[in-house]
Parts: C-alpha cells; structure tokens; sequence
C-alpha cells in the first residue's frame, strides 16, 4: 500500500489540495480529509466509469475501438455545417483552449454549462473589482457574507477550510474573530453559522443592495424594514460591516434563479466596488462545476466573451439571446454536436433537448450520462486528476495543477488527446 498526500481534489471549484489516499493494487483503498463529493469522485468514479468506445449506426450500437470512434467523429464533423461545441466545465485548462480552437477551426458555436462566472468575470473587469483569493481571505478576513450560497450543497469544505473557521495570520482565532453574514430568499444550513441571517424578500434583492449602499455611504440606517428584513437586523448588519476591516463577499448559484440576475450581480460588484474605497472588499463566483472559473477566464481572454460564443462568420460573436446553445437548437441552427463531459440534458428546456436528438452527436465522458446514452458516437476518457493532470482554475482564479496518481485503461485517451487527434484529422 502506498500512502499519497497533498493530492488536489476534483470533487468541486474549490479544487482542496490537502488530500492523502492510500492506494493499493492500482486502485484507491482509502481516502482521507474529503467532504462527500471528494469522497464519491475519489471512489465511486472508478465503479461507474465508462470503458468501451461505441458508435450508433442504422439503430445498432456495436462497440467500437477508441480509434475507430475518432474517425468517426472526425466524419461527422468535417461533414456538418454548423456544429455545437458544448462543456468542458469538468475539463482542464488545456483542454478547453482545445475546444475553442475546434469551434474557430470549423466554424461552431462554442457553449458551457449555465455559471454565476459568466455573468461575473465581465463585471469585476468593468469596474475594477477584484477577486477574492482563499488563502488572503482565511488569512485577513474578518466579515464573510455569503450570497445565495448555500455551501452544504454545494462547497462543503468553503467555510471549515478558507474562510470562517480556520486561523488564519491576521484572524488569528479564526470562528471567533470572524462575523458571517448570509443573504438568501430562505434559511438553508449554512445559515446555522451565522451571526446575521438575512431572508429577502424574493424579488428585492436590488432594493437591498441599494439600502446597504447608502447606509454605508452616509454613515446611518433606515428606520424602516428592508426587503422582508427588520430594522434592527439591517442596523446590526450595518454596524458589523462598518466595523470590519476586510469584507469577503461569496456570491453563490442561488442569484442565478432571480429574474434580474444581471442587474443584481452588477449591483453587488459595485457595492463591492463601494465598500472598497473605505476598507478591503472582494467579491469571489463559487463556481457550479469543477472548471466553470477555467472556462470562463479562458474563453474571455481568447476571444472577449465567457460563453454562448459564436465562430461562424470568422471571428467569434456572442449575442446569447442569439448564439446560446438553447436559442440556436430551437432554430434548428445545429447540424452535429460534441459535447465534453457536460451533462447538456439537464442544462437545457425540453424542447432544445428534442432538437438535439435529431442531430449526430459526440460524446467524450468519464462516466454514463444521458448524453453517452443518445450519442451517436461515445469515447469514454481517462479520469482527471485521478488519471491524468493538468491545470484546473480554482473558483477564485488561481491555476492549480493536478497530481494524477493512477495509470489509465489501456488504450484510452485523455479528452485533450482525443480532441487533439481529431483536430489533427480535420
């Protein structure tokens, strides 16, 4: 048995690098300081993986060889008009500039998985705001609030890792120098951490913003409830963040389900932007998936936009009311699709969905989905971070770089070397 230690998790955004694994007989035997989804992509992966190449033709799937379904996914792109280039927010680095230099090369449209890091990247570009890095916060951060966040669902270590139990070099007591704040439309269990709960009415989170906005900026508070909140929890929620010396705002999924969502996040970044001009204040996307960050920082700086990025006249366009992946299936724009370890089934309406089983698609997966289902061509790939390295960028912005730690089936490829060989054919 071998014991590995410092090994970066895959499990989620938050990329944790202080795993230790005993690995016995090329398989994992025990695994030690993950959360639960650590746990599960560390052990159950290897159970459900997908090991066999297929190709669905004439309505029979045969198995295939991994070489066999590279051709035949280099025919059926080299064939289409318009393709969907569709994921990689579970892929490296390496492999999403892949996919972007496959969309330019043959004229697709590049598209992921719905992210708060779409929305906010641009932002924080835009007025100047920075990202929060994890270890400055753990270290200097004495008020955390976290927005539409609800960590015990999705980052289970966020808070007992970097940001409000840990001692830190300024915080040096950790919990007990630290004020929490959370903001939500309904308590949820990280709530429970906190010294101020704030439950917004839903549908008024810019009222909110605007209340906070001036109360800070004008040194007083309303008389008057706030967006479903009473006066005197606004006044306490003012008094401590007046108080504090380093601010740490968590933006979470949760903002994505308002209906102004832009307006919001935009609002929030400038009261960021706002309480920065008296004391430190960041703003940090906890990123759905693994590499929502990664793809977002990648595609903004290849080509000036974070998705729904559209390459067929040449140079890349992003209109997504336009070139979404939801919008172009519904006109029936897409001929062919890949898709990259994406589940796309569950990030789009129905009908966008019925419009994609019409069409030939290709699979690249670790594991069945839906998508591996109905594709026309699957290629089962090695298991990142378990596998097969990298660079992946933690959901604040810093490059972490994977310690795989297995050996691979024999004969299977990588995503980025799958990609590779068929952007070599093409």
């Amino acid at each position: 048995m071998k014991k590995l230690t410092d090994i970066p998790c895959t499990g989620c955004s938050l990329l944790c690098d202080d795993i230790v694994i005993d690995v016995s007989d090329g398989s994992i035997s025990k695994v030690y300081g993950s959360c639960s989804h650590g746990t599960k992509r560390f052990k159950e992966v290897l159970a459900t993986r997908l090991l066999e190449a297929k190709i669905f033709e004439n309505g029979i799937t045969r198995s295939v060889a991994t070489e066999d379904a590279i051709d035949k996914a280099v025919e059926i792109l080299s064939s289409a008009e318009k393709v969907l280039v569709y994921g990689f927010e579970n892929s490296t680095n390496e492999t999403i500039e892949l996919g972007l230099a496959l969309a330019e090369k043959i004229g697709g449209t590049f598209d992921t998985s719905p992210s708060i890091c779409h929305l906010t990247v641009p932002l924080l570009e835009k007025y100047g705001v920075r990202i929060g890095e994890l270890e400055e916060i753990l270290d200097k951060a004495d008020f955390i609030v976290f927005w539409g966040a609800n960590l015990a669902d999705t980052h289970l270590r966020q808070a007992s890792r970097y940001s409000v139990f840990p001692r830190g070099e300024i915080v040096k007591t950790g919990r007990e120098n630290r004020i929490v704040a959370t903001i939500d439309v309904r308590k949820t269990k990280v709530t429970r951490i906190a010294q101020h709960q704030l439950i917004v009415n839903i549908g008024e989170d810019l009222d909110l913003i605007s209340k906070i906005q001036d109360a800070f900026s004008q040194e007083s508070s309303t008389e008057d409830d706030v967006a479903g909140i009473s006066q005197l929890s606004f006044a306490t929620f003012m008094h401590d963040l007046k108080n504090a010396t380093f601010v740490a705002v968590f933006v979470g999924s949760g903002v994505m389900y308002s209906i102004n969502v832009d307006q919001i996040i935009e609002n929030i970044v400038k009261l960021v932007k706002s309480i920065s001009t008296k004391k430190t204040c960041t703003v940090t996307p906890l990123a759905e998936n693994l590499n929502s960050m990664g793809v977002t920082l990648i595609s903004k700086k290849k080509t000036g936009f974070t998705y729904a990025i559209d390459f067929s006249n040449g140079s890349p366009v992003s209109n997504p009311s336009v070139t979404s992946v939801t919008n172009q299936l519904l006109r029936g724009n897409f001929d062919a699709a890949i898709i990259v370890k994406s589940d796309i089934f569950t990030h789009i309406p129905r009908s966008a969905t019925k419009q994609l089983l019409k069409i030939p698609t290709i699979a690249l997966e670790e594991i069945p989905t839906l998508v591996s289902e109905f594709a026309s061509v699957t290629i089962p790939v090695t298991l990142t971070g378990l596998e097969t390295g990298g660079y992946i960028t933690r959901t604040d912005g810093k490059k972490i770089e994977l310690k795989p730690f297995l050996k691979p089936p024999k004969n299977m490829f990588s995503e980025e070397e799958v990609l590779r060989k068929i952007l070599s054919k093409i």
